[in-house]
């Protein structure tokens, strides 16, 4: 079953803050020069401009909290037969273009994974090898395969 992922905080200071600029602007405010409505516009233009400027310093957080091969990359690079089966399925989602068995998932793993990996080829169908953090991955399994055969 889909769970929704809450909003984050950033993202409803940028969008209420947006809302209070476009209140501007359909109030008439947005037009005047002096009084109350330009003290509105410009406390809402800063708003917007404090919410951007939060929104910049989150972005990183907010896409390694929105990429599963971020989230899960220490459950990819473990140790066993766990980590061996989610750098498996990351070498099919990159090499193979999406082409995975996920029988094994539902046999083999834990089932607290089994979420996990559904999450990563969710997010490789939506976004095929561009998928954010799917690169940087592949290439921590490419060392790990080399320290390996060493």
């Amino acid at each position: 079953m889909y769970k929704a992922k809450p909003i984050s905080p950033t993202l409803l200071r940028l969008l209420a803050s947006a809302d209070l600029v476009l209140q501007s602007l359909e109030s008439g405010d947005l037009f005047f020069d002096a009084g109350a409505p330009l003290e509105r516009t410009i406390a809402a233009f800063e708003a917007l401009t404090a919410a951007v400027d939060a929104a910049r310093r989150d972005i990183p957080k907010l896409s390694c909290q929105a990429s599963p091969f971020a989230r899960h990359r220490s459950l990819v690079l473990s140790n066993g037969f766990t980590g061996e089966f989610f750098r498996s399925l990351v070498r099919s989602l990159y090499y193979q273009h999406g082409e995975v068995t996920l029988h094994p998932l539902h046999a083999r793993i834990p089932k607290e994974h089994h979420e996990a990996a559904l999450e990563m080829v969710c997010e490789y169908a939506r976004n095929g090898a561009a998928a954010p953090h799917l690169e940087t991955l592949i290439r921590e399994i490419e060392f790990i395969d080399r320290m390996e055969a060493a």
